[in-house]
């Protein structure tokens, strides 16, 4: 039984002074037994018997069914006057027996037939009220009883009726919640919460879309992650107060259907390394696993050597034989052998820019160095070379099993850095930069000089200097926090020469 459906109907209380009670009263062995089943299980029969006289059961048979309502008219067999124990139980299409369900009663042979009715709050038996009915086997009792001496707040209201024979029956009782009659409240059920055995912490909250009273509940619970055996079921409602009823409980058994679930120690291995498998399947009994390179396993938590690089799929299938049930899980590539790493990679050059196209092999990581004392962790950089020249260029594949490593010559050619004797010497630096631009001249002739950074795009951005040096060799140090991250050029002017200079804001 995989799911389990629960009925359960609240009255609608009346605030103020009245209180309306609602109840079916019966004192002889008219039973009402709903049973229920929902899943792959249909009712086909049920037996009874009285105190535990089992070996005297009553058996029926009805249609196959998942929902069953029995109204039996049950003659007991020469009961004793006093109280005694029915108990009724359910049978499905496979032959299995549900729990069983008990309830006592007092028995008074010819003289059952309900006479009185008598109620009272609280402790205050000495104030009950009893009401003379005529006699009668059954009886609905809806009234409105006066509630007029309780003082606001929590009370409880206690039942029961009496037969002809003179004998009352046992008492039922209920709390109720008196809010005056004055009060505009109108409780009505808002949520519920239900959970399983003792793990109310990881009880299940429903708010309901609208608040009602009286409210019917028809709950369909997914029993499948659940262990095969028997459970406890626990429901509690919550009222606009925020205040929760008491705990209705029921007993049910679930049924074996097993899910196969797995973990494993390590996905990714090398050649010859062991991983450790997990069997974390719910209601199964055996196992078997196959792990993707032709060999298996009965085993509950096998270990597994693989010998060759590659990915792997892992299936493990999960059964249960006293139903015949199973339940497969693939994981698919879910094992990756890591084979011995091959770095290899092109470049691809135009003026300064170089584009590094990655070949490598069994590989996960990659560190570049350019040669130019930058780098790169990417798989297929693009570098920017500031100067002409040979760069020597690095590139180390790695995985967990290791590394290689490949070195090549990259030739950067018409960078478009122009140096003119007229100036001097130039130095700039740091270059790439980030916060301030260093500018070094050498200017011998000491003529006018000018200073403009244009973008990508040609355009320019800032004029970092427009006069006469006033000295030989000076240093101008150029911030600006606005600047946008890129690549641009630098042009120096003197009286009748320019300079070009590629510079990167980092």
């Amino acid at each position: 039984m995989n799911y389990f459906r629960l009925y359960v109907l609240l009255n609608k209380p009346l605030y103020g002074n009245l209180y309306r009670i609602n109840m079916h009263l019966c004192s002889a062995l008219l039973l009402f037994v709903s049973l229920h089943v929902h899943g792959q299980n249909q009712l086909t029969g049920y037996e009874y018997w009285f105190d535990s006289n089992f070996a005297e059961r009553t058996t029926a048979t009805i249609d196959p069914a998942s929902v069953a309502e029995l109204n039996l008219n049950v003659s007991p067999p020469n009961l004793s006057l006093g109280w005694h124990v029915y108990n009724i139980r359910c049978v499905d299409d496979s032959g299995r027996f549900s729990s069983v369900i008990s309830q006592a009663f007092l028995y008074g042979g010819n003289h059952n037939l309900i006479d009185a009715v008598q109620y009272w709050f609280d402790d205050a038996y000495e104030l009950a009220t009893t009401t003379e009915i005529s006699s009668q086997l059954n009886y609905d009792w809806n009234s409105l009883v006066d509630a007029s001496s309780l003082t606001n707040g929590l009370h409880r209201l206690h039942v029961r009726y009496r037969e002809g024979g003179g004998i009352w029956s046992g008492v039922t009782s209920a709390f109720i919640q008196k809010h005056g009659s004055s009060s505009s409240v109108v409780n009505e059920i808002k949520g519920y919460r239900y959970w399983l055995d003792d793990a109310v912490d990881d009880a299940t909250l429903i708010e309901l879309s609208e608040s009602d009273n009286p409210y019917e509940l028809v709950e369909s619970i997914d029993m499948r992650p659940i262990p095969h055996g028997l459970h406890v079921t626990h429901y509690q409602f919550q009222d606009l107060a925020g205040l929760w009823s008491v705990v209705l409980s029921d007993t049910i058994m679930k049924e074996p259907f097993p899910i196969a679930q797995f973990a494993a120690s390590q996905t990714q291995i090398c050649p010859g390394d062991s991983i450790h498998f997990f069997d974390m399947s719910l209601d199964a009994d055996s196992v078997f696993w196959t792990f993707g390179d032709g060999h298996s396993s009965a085993e509950i938590n096998p270990s597994h050597i693989y010998d060759l690089p590659g990915s792997y799929s892992v299936s493990l299938t999960a059964a249960d034989s006293a139903s015949g049930l199973d339940s497969t899980l693939v994981r698919s590539s879910y094992i990756t052998v890591w084979g011995e790493a091959h770095a290899a990679f092109m470049v691809d050059v135009n003026q300064g820019d170089a584009m590094f196209l990655n070949s490598s092999s069994q590989a996960s990581t990659y560190f570049w160095s350019f040669g130019d004392d930058s780098g790169s962790v990417e798989s297929e950089p693009l570098h920017t070379y500031l100067a002409d020249g040979t760069y020597s260029v690095m590139l180390v594949a790695s995985n967990l099993c290791g590394s290689d490593t490949m070195f090549a010559n990259v030739t950067i050619v018409d960078v478009g850095i122009l140096q003119h004797s007229a100036l001097g010497g130039v130095t700039i630096f740091p270059n790439p930069f980030q916060d301030a631009l260093h500018i070094n001249v050498n200017n011998e002739i000491g003529s006018e000089l000018s200073m403009q950074l244009y973008d990508a795009n040609g355009r320019e951005v800032a004029t970092l200097m427009n006069q006469r040096a006033v000295a030989a060799e000076f240093t101008l140090e150029w911030m600006d926090a606005t600047l946008p991250v890129g690549l641009y050029v630098l042009k120096i002017r003197s009286d009748d020469h320019l300079a070009c200079y590629r510079v990167v804001k980092m």
